[in-house]
């Protein structure tokens, strides 16, 4: 084994799962999942890595279940039970919901069959829709509507006769960020602003966390490393990070300017005096436009962007999206091909020219 490289043996009730060999970088490799036990819960033992060979173990605990009642109070089982009983409620029948128990917490609501009930459905103060039950039956509710950030359900709630108002529950997401073997550190979201842990620092390396999208479910982010530069280069050659959304603009601005060049180099000079029979500047074009050919040439993106410019179903910022697209790059392809066909580009900045829109809406709605 090479000098400084020392192993981690991750063993779970005596069992070896894996062998990871680490050094002072730390881990070759990320850590084995804890092997599962149905009705358990599992997770490595808290560990640092240090200078020797490490044995890191699986701790187990019974999985829980959470029973929640109708009145919103809730209490905590072990997997086996014994188990609480819902709440009662003036004639209806309750039960807990069906569950089976896996190798994870897990949540279970009281439901209630009784009595006919109508319920409104509301959330962030906007009605939504009214559920019916018969007799007997069990309120079938709709998925509240989804919110960045927030997971979202409906409350717990007594049937009776009555008619029954309940409010869509928004409880924001957390963000879980995986500090080592067995360590985490939990961030709520919140929409004004959060803020993350430290990456955990590691010699030689900066590290940030990795990217994420924020949804409607909780998050587990790992650290990223990226090797630092050696200590004694200069501070003008260190390697700065890099901000794909400049690069991003940087190219479409660069396209533009090429554009721009382009018609520049090839607009022949202009004659120091208009010869006497110069009646007018009209573009002059060698034949007619050939629009047939014109929509041949364009691609099936093309076609959408330009169908949806004159005033389509889509919206160009929506279609460009869509295909992953640049404005400048596409309406300098688009214009290439007009030039070509119809002896004239036909958008500039985003809009179409109106001299073109009837014939362009022509054979657009021809299928060519």
């Amino acid at each position: 084994m090479a000098e400084g490289m020392h192993t981690a043996r991750f063993e779970a009730r005596g069992v070896t799962v894996r062998i990871i060999r680490f050094d002072s970088d730390g881990l070759r490799c990320q850590a084995p999942e804890v092997p599962k036990i149905r009705g358990m819960v599992g997770e490595w033992e808290p560990a640092e890595l240090g200078g020797s060979d490490a044995v890191i173990r699986a701790l187990y605990r019974p999985a829980r279940i959470r029973f929640i009642q109708c009145d919103g109070s809730e209490s905590e089982s072990d997997a086996g039970g014994p188990y609480p009983e819902p709440l009662p409620v003036p004639g209806c029948r309750g039960c807990w919901e069906p569950f089976a128990v896996g190798s994870g917490d897990i949540s279970v609501r009281a439901m209630y069959s009784g009595p006919h009930h109508s319920i409104e459905l509301f959330a962030d103060g906007k009605r939504l829709a009214t559920v019916e039950c018969r007799s007997g039956e069990f309120p079938r509710l709709p998925q509240p509507p989804r919110k960045k950030g927030f997971r979202a359900r409906w409350p717990s709630f007594a049937p009776t006769s009555r008619r029954i108002r309940i409010d869509a529950v928004y409880e924001p997401i957390s963000i879980v960020c995986r500090t080592g073997i067995g360590k985490c550190a939990e961030v709520r979201y919140d929409p004004d602003g959060f803020s993350l842990p430290p990456v955990p620092e590691k010699l030689g390396f900066t590290g940030k966390w990795e990217d994420f999208l924020i949804g409607t479910s909780d998050i587990a982010l790992n650290p990223v490393y990226f090797r630092a530069p050696p200590a004694g280069m200069p501070h003008a050659e260190r390697i700065p990070e890099i901000d794909m959304e400049k690069v991003r603009k940087a190219l479409e601005d660069l396209d533009y300017v090429s554009e721009i060049w382009s018609s520049v180099e090839d607009e022949p000079p202009e004659p120091a005096e208009k010869p006497a029979y110069a009646i007018n500047s009209a573009h002059d074009t060698d034949g007619e436009a050939d629009w047939a050919g014109f929509a041949g040439s364009l691609s099936p993106f093309q076609k959408e962007y330009l169908a949806s410019l004159a005033g389509g179903a889509s919206d160009p910022g929506d279609v460009l999206r869509r295909h992953g697209r640049m404005r400048m790059a596409a309406e300098a392809e688009i214009n290439a091909i007009a030039e070509s066909s119809l002896g004239d580009p036909i958008i500039d900045g985003g809009e179409l020219d109106p001299d073109y829109i009837g014939e362009l809406l022509e054979v657009l709605r021809d299928g060519n």
